[in-house]
């Protein structure tokens, strides 16, 4: 994590293309921010291209005046900044529930104000290189994946979305704090039909200090009946793995791999549709 800081803060105007001043309301990691904050620019945008489409453009932070909104900025050359327009910042409501960034800025989950805090805190934390109990966290990222997993459907009930959004905090969570969880704790979410499920689990399984880990994450490559999107990602984990034995293994299923489309469901006008990410699984692992 490069940001600086972890706060809440209040918006107060909004100039668009990244100038934005905020209100601080409390720091609870980091370097504390200016009483008002006023952002300037983003530490880690790559842009491949851009448009303008109704009267806005894409670079701006677009946020109601008094909106509240957890920041992650980065002071850099004496300016706060933030990574992009959309990522480093969740939007606060006035509901008790924040729109949470886990993986990536698209795929937000709701998460209750105090377990957010406590747990991105962590997160923070250990990503500073600095002290955190992870033990203390126990009722966020470890009592969801004791229940069967949940999905998000039209017919879902709100208990059980409450349960995805908490499972997909731990899981994710695992993979953030390099996290050793159990590889039965984690299957039942592998052999799950909901993309965000195996997406997490895959996530989650790169964590692992199992033995039989690479197995699981060639095995999962080998199954027809799992998402191409989450065997991409099994492919970016074990490139970010390292391991040279699993790298040669998943190599060698180049030749027969599947060519489905397993890109990001972008909307071709979303500013982020030129995240990178493999466009099939046997790209990607031609390309490891």
């Amino acid at each position: 994590m490069q940001a600086s800081s972890f706060g809440l803060y209040e918006v107060l105007q909004a100039n668009g293309k990244g100038h934005t001043k905020f209100r601080r309301i409390k720091t609870l990691a980091g370097t504390a921010t200016p009483d008002v904050l006023e952002l300037d620019g983003y530490y880690a945008l790559h842009l491949g291209s851009t448009s303008t489409a109704a009267g806005h453009e894409e670079l701006e932070i677009r946020f109601p005046k008094g909106e509240h909104v957890y920041l992650f900025p980065r002071l850099v050359d004496k300016r706060w900044t933030v990574a992009t327009p959309s990522a480093g910042i969740d939007v606060a409501p006035n509901n008790g529930l924040v729109h949470a960034t886990y993986r990536i800025s698209f795929n937000q989950t709701l998460q209750p104000v105090e377990a957010y805090e406590r747990v991105q805190t962590c997160i923070f934390h250990k990503l500073h290189n600095d002290e955190c109990s992870v033990a203390s966290l126990s009722r966020d990222l470890d009592d969801p994946l004791n229940s069967p997993p949940a999905a998000l459907s039209p017919t879902a009930t709100e208990q059980e979305q409450k349960m995805f959004f908490a499972q997909h905090v731990a899981l994710e969570t695992a993979y953030l704090l390099d996290r050793d969880l159990p590889l039965k704790t984690i299957e039942p979410f592998l052999q799950a039909d909901f993309f965000h499920q195996q997406i997490s689990a895959v996530r989650a399984l790169a964590a692992s200090k199992s033995s039989a880990r690479n197995a699981r994450m060639v095995s999962f490559i080998k199954d027809s009946s799992r998402l191409p999107m989450a065997q991409a990602m099994v492919v970016v984990m074990a490139k970010e793995i390292g391991d040279k034995t699993l790298i040669a293994e998943l190599k060698a299923l180049a030749p027969g791999a599947s060519e489905a489309d397993s890109r990001l469901p972008l909307n071709i006008m979303d500013p982020r549709i030129g995240t990178d990410f493999p466009a099939s699984v046997k790209e990607a692992l031609e390309a490891l």
